[in-house]
């Protein structure tokens, strides 16, 4: 039995529709795929990660500062609590490392550049290191790279200093790579 020409023409944008559908759906697979995380630094391996606070509300976890990832989203980053006065972020390394510098990927690197922390305080110690520590201020770059010449240690820390108003009123990191 054939069908009236309104039900066959009906079955057929149906299924026109279908298909699209599942090539929408291929591409989107695709597309998250093509994005998938390319490890930055090994020294990342077995770390913990401790903070003063996160944005519970938001889901901007510490481990996404520490994942050993490139960042990209920006929602996958670590931001303080706003209600977090003196926010500081430390990596607890399973064993002792040595590095010399230190790289921070502030939100300026996806976000605007308003959102990078200028004031901070970068320090690493140790069972038998003694604390080293260096303070930036007026930081004005996205990615920055600091010396610190930290040998034998089992953490880094970063204390910020934010300012009264947003948006640097709330710490913001993409990534915290040490390196050699």
């Amino acid at each position: 039995m054939c069908d009236p020409p309104e039900v066959a023409e009906g079955r057929r944008l149906e299924r026109a529709a279908w298909a699209a559908y599942a090539v929408l759906l291929v591409v989107g697979l695709a597309a998250v795929a093509s994005r998938s995380r390319q490890p930055t630094t090994p020294l990342h391996r077995g770390a913990k990660v401790v903070a003063s606070s996160f944005d519970v509300a938001h889901g901007h976890d510490p481990l996404f500062a520490s994942d050993g990832f490139k960042p990209r989203d920006p929602l996958q980053k670590w931001a303080s609590s706003p209600s977090d006065p003196r926010p500081w972020i430390e990596l607890r390394f399973a064993e002792p490392v040595t590095f010399s510098r230190i790289r921070v990927v502030h939100a300026g690197h996806v976000e605007p550049d308003g959102h990078t922390m200028r004031d901070y305080r970068l320090s690493c110690a140790g069972p038998t290191q003694a604390e080293v520590a260096r303070a930036v201020h007026g930081n004005t770059k996205a990615v920055a790279e600091h010396e610190l010449d930290c040998h034998d240690v089992d953490r880094v820390r970063i204390d910020f200093q934010p300012e009264s108003e947003a948006p640097r009123n709330i710490a913001r990191v993409y990534e915290i790579e040490v390196l050699p």
